[in-house]
């Protein structure tokens, strides 16, 4: 079969709505159930490698690990120090707790758990972190 045609083959069926652009192995499952020619898979992966919309809809979704590094052994305990906020959570007490304050050391490896409410202030955070 000339590769015009085993192109045009596969772009009935890859670029059909309800295939969805599904690249490469998908899209080979097919034709392959109604036809065959010689170097099928080659024709339908050198297709769908050019198809700018296949490229666009099944862009890679695992980005490429870096160097994993140790971090760097803290000198005082406090040079490790990390804060977020835990916030719109349901009223727990009459004091109006809607948020937690998580406060984490990370020479000691501790973690501490403060209530607060979601409109803490800088007073209130020095108040609770002292």
């Amino acid at each position: 079969m000339p590769e015009v045609l085993g192109s045009a083959v596969t772009s009935l069926h890859n670029d059909n709505p309800e295939s969805a652009y599904l690249g490469a192995l998908k899209t080979s499952t097919l034709p392959s159930q109604d036809l065959y020619w010689p170097a099928m898979e080659a024709v339908i992966q050198k297709y769908v490698a050019g198809c700018d919309l296949c490229n666009r809809i099944n862009a890679p979704c695992h980005t490429l690990d870096g160097l994993n590094r140790p971090l760097a052994p803290h000198s005082h305990p406090c040079d490790g120090l990390t804060m977020d906020f835990v916030t719109h959570l349901l009223e727990s007490t009459a004091l109006g707790y809607t948020g937690i304050l998580v406060i984490v050391n990370h020479m000691s490896n501790i973690a501490t758990y403060l209530p607060c409410r979601k409109d803490i202030d800088s007073p209130e955070l020095a108040r609770l972190y002292f």
